[in-house]
């Protein structure tokens, strides 16, 4: 996925009141990084879907009308939470 479009997944996203997921790009590569955990490079598998092999999980971002995400889905352990973008 080509670093541009990327950008409009940067943010934060808010899980719960106390595990929000921050959301950046660098050197290329969508990275990950929850509340008081380390930060994961996101692999794209498709335009709007990434995996995190370390953790395992997948994320999806949802688009709003201007083309930047404004929530995103997290699936991990058979589960799927909405987070919300906070900033």
């Amino acid at each position: 996925v080509d670093a541009a479009l990327l950008s409009r997944y940067e943010g934060t996203y808010e899980l719960t009141p106390k595990l929000q997921l921050t959301v950046t790009v660098e050197n290329g590569s969508l990275m990950i990084l929850p509340t008081e955990q380390p930060k994961y490079r996101a692999r794209p598998y498709a335009e709007k879907d990434f995996f995190i092999p370390e953790v395992p999980a997948e994320v999806s971002f949802v688009l709003g009308e201007d083309g930047k995400a404004t929530q995103l889905v997290l699936r991990q352990g058979g589960g799927a939470m909405v987070a919300k973008r906070v900033k």
